[in-house]
């Protein structure tokens, strides 16, 4: 079934009003028409079986059960990539099952700063990606910052993805959690961090750990970290 994510805003005594691009997607790429059902996220509101009016309005029928929740809260710091990568960790990495994403601009990028444009592509990327996925919410893309400006808030689990770190599994072993642990999780650019930024990121509160002895392209190595992370914590 068809899966949309839609904001609260949209919804009016249970019509859904689609956005454009919505709309699009529903008719023209996918040619549903009325009468077709889908399936409606409307993020704090819960899951709907919906059944299409037009191409804008969707009828919300029935409710369906909530997906359970991920065994961790996962925010992606992720230093920025050259040609248009950025993108590319979005998408693989939203459905990995990273909840927020934070660009970080450190030493070795060529990129410097995020654009408007660049940041409002990365959230329609995000959405679309959410709803490939069948995820509860739409990832958080926040502006840029500095590694050498990072502060932690006090109750995320920072971690720092580095080649000679700790094993992630050896790291996680034993650890128990009262609550839904929020990861921090920072990734470097090609080639990895300079040894300034990773100590301003350790100084920051991260610990270095590593997906083992294999090498793993910027672009991939959050989405794997996020997909071993939470493996691991279902399991604990």
């Amino acid at each position: 079934m068809i899966r949309l994510i839609c904001d609260p805003e949209q919804v009016k005594h249970s019509i859904v009003n689609l956005t454009p691009g919505q709309s699009h997607y529903l008719s023209r790429v996918m040619r549903r028409r009325s009468g077709s059902t889908v399936e409606i996220h409307i993020p704090s509101i819960g899951r709907y079986v919906g059944e299409v009016l037009s191409a804008s309005q969707v009828q919300m029928v029935r409710k369906l059960p909530e997906i359970a929740p991920l065994s961790a809260y996962v925010i992606l710091y992720q230093a920025l990539l050259k040609q248009g990568h950025f993108a590319e960790v979005v998408e693989r990495a939203t459905e990995a099952g990273v909840s927020e994403f934070v660009p970080l601009v450190t030493e070795r990028a060529l990129v410097r700063s995020v654009s408007p444009q660049n940041l409002a592509r990365w959230k329609t990327i995000a959405r679309e990606a959410s709803e490939q996925s069948q995820r509860n919410l739409v990832p958080v893309i926040h502006p840029d910052v500095g590694a050498d400006a990072l502060v932690l808030p006090p109750d995320v689990t920072g971690l720092l993805l580095d080649p000679d770190g700790l094993p992630l599994i050896s790291y996680f072993r034993g650890l128990k959690f009262d609550l839904t642990p929020r990861i921090a999780l920072a990734v470097g650019p090609e080639g990895g961090f300079s040894d300034g930024d990773r100590e301003h990121l350790i100084q920051a509160g991260m610990t270095p750990v590593s997906l083992g002895p294999q090498i793993f392209r910027a672009v991939n190595a959050g989405a794997f970290a996020a997909v071993v992370i939470l493996t691991l914590l279902q399991h604990a």
